[in-house]
């Protein structure tokens, strides 16, 4: 980029007369090569120009009085605002490469997280400076996948939004863990997802095809929702499938939310719905409450027990369990 379009895009003033005229690139790390990059100083010290500099910075912008005393050869810009320049400099990047936003939820970009797809499409960083150095070096025409609402105000434009498609065909509907179904006359066999999953997985295949995004479903495992720990009537751990009785473990509130209904809808007894007493979820009922989750002790009588929580601390107490026949309510 030309130095002087670069100093016309971000209102600034160049002091000096520097000799260099252009730079390849933008960066906010002071610490690592920096060679004809320009430096980005936010929240920078004078300490950080100077270790940029030398590490071959050809410009540097910056909102702060500072002691500039150095190589003339750079370009020092000053600029009234960082932000309001690094802001400036996204918008440029974003309308000169047609770049595009689409709005999905957490629960969407972790099921993204289970396909391939190819770089066209991609995750939009969660703060303004990554942003900045992805809208510069990506390729024309990406799309950005976003759930930072923050973002999506200040660039994401006309973003599209990414709904829950039902015109699906469910085969097998004997377990909740495994799910086979038709859509869009392609036949998806045994995925380990649950069946609950299947509006949302739909609706972001129907994304797919309608902008001719070539996808694969890779992993779906490693998916961190409606997660099952499989106990025995003594609150054991035990291999998945072995048991009658699982927790469901859950962090995301509405999808919590939505997965209590689900299972209330789908099996008429043994089913309850655990939560700790600080969470309001509004209308829906909770069978269980807890202060703490080794209050789990004392759940009672469950095939399944949607808990929410983070699954790693109701597995570490689980372990931690001293349990007697007596103690229980089987």
């Amino acid at each position: 980029m030309d130095i002087l379009n670069l100093n016309r895009l971000v209102f600034g003033e160049i002091l000096g007369t520097p000799a260099i005229s252009r730079i390849s690139g933008f960066t906010f790390t002071p610490h690592k090569n920096c060679k004809n990059l320009a430096f980005i100083a936010l929240n920078a010290t004078q300490n950080d120009i100077k270790t940029a500099v030398l590490n071959g910075a050809y410009a540097v912008i910056f909102d702060k009085n500072l002691d500039l005393t150095g190589d003339d050869e750079i370009a020092y810009i000053k600029v009234n605002d960082i932000n309001l320049a690094i802001s400036r400099l996204i918008t440029y990047f974003i309308a000169l490469k047609s770049i595009k936003f689409v709005k999905i939820s957490e629960l969407q970009k972790d099921l993204f997280k289970i396909l391939s797809f190819p770089k066209k499409l991609t995750f939009a960083p969660d703060n303004e400076a990554e942003l900045l150095l992805n809208v510069y070096e990506i390729e024309n025409e990406t799309i950005f996948l976003c759930s930072d609402e923050i973002i999506l105000k200040n660039f994401g434009g006309k973003f599209e939004q990414i709904l829950q498609n039902f015109e699906y065909e469910l085969l097998f509907k004997g377990s909740i863990f495994f799910t086979s179904f038709i859509f869009d006359e392609i036949y998806y066999p045994n995925l380990s997802i649950s069946r609950f999953f299947l509006p949302e997985l739909c609706g972001i295949i129907s994304f797919l095809n309608k902008h001719k995004i070539v996808f694969k479903i890779k992993d779906t495992k490693s998916l961190a929702h409606f997660e099952p720990i499989f106990v025995d009537k003594f609150l054991q751990i035990h291999p998945f499938g072995e048991t009658y009785h699982a927790f469901l473990v859950e962090k995301d509130k509405d999808v919590f939310v939505k997965a209590a209904w689900f299972l209330r809808s789908e099996f008429s007894s043994n089913i309850l719905i655990c939560a700790p007493w600080n969470e309001d979820f509004g209308e829906l009922k909770i069978d269980f409450r807890f202060s703490n989750l080794s209050a789990l002790q004392n759940i009672g009588e469950f095939h399944y027990a949607l808990i929410y929580g983070d699954k790693d601390e109701i597995l570490q107490n689980l372990t931690t369990f001293k349990q007697t026949v007596s103690s229980l309510k089987f």
